[in-house]
């Protein structure tokens, strides 16, 4: 067998790092808010950013900028996407039983009122990370 990519294993200390990064992470966020992520999206993508939200002018030059092929490949895949992601819902359905040792056992779907989905972009951005996020998040209810 020929190995290309093996998996790197971590040490306890390499992992309590993390443990550790994570944490301060999540404390900044809880503590600033949007003012974190704000600074923590210029520190770790170099990107700076000073909203969330972008306007339907922007959004119309942003097209602008992509040729029509390409839009509209995104458009056919979102709808599919969308379309799957609504088949796949209707389909997930509440579970709630008593095992033999009298144990109440289950799982209740609860939609979000508001999610962050992280898009990557760097070098190799791929508009399919938005879509796949963003859409599904919308056909499970997530109105935000």
């Amino acid at each position: 067998m020929i190995i290309l990519k093996d998996v790197v294993k971590s040490s306890k200390e390499d992992k309590d790092k993390i443990r550790k990064s994570v944490a301060e992470i999540i404390a900044r966020v809880e503590s600033k808010g949007d003012d974190a992520i704000i600074e923590m999206t210029e520190q770790f993508d170099g990107v700076k950013v000073d909203k969330f939200r972008i306007s339907e002018e922007e959004t119309k030059k942003a097209y602008d900028l992509v040729d029509e092929t390409t839009v509209k490949t995104l458009h056919f895949a979102a709808e599919r996407i969308k379309s799957f992601a609504r088949k796949q819902l209707a389909c997930l359905k509440p579970l709630e039983f008593e095992d033999t040792s009298g144990v109440i056992l289950g799982h209740k779907l609860m939609p979000m009122n508001s999610c962050a989905c992280y898009i990557p972009g760097g070098r190799y951005p791929l508009p399919s990370a938005a879509i796949m996020s963003v859409l599904v998040a919308k056909a499970a209810g997530v109105k935000e």
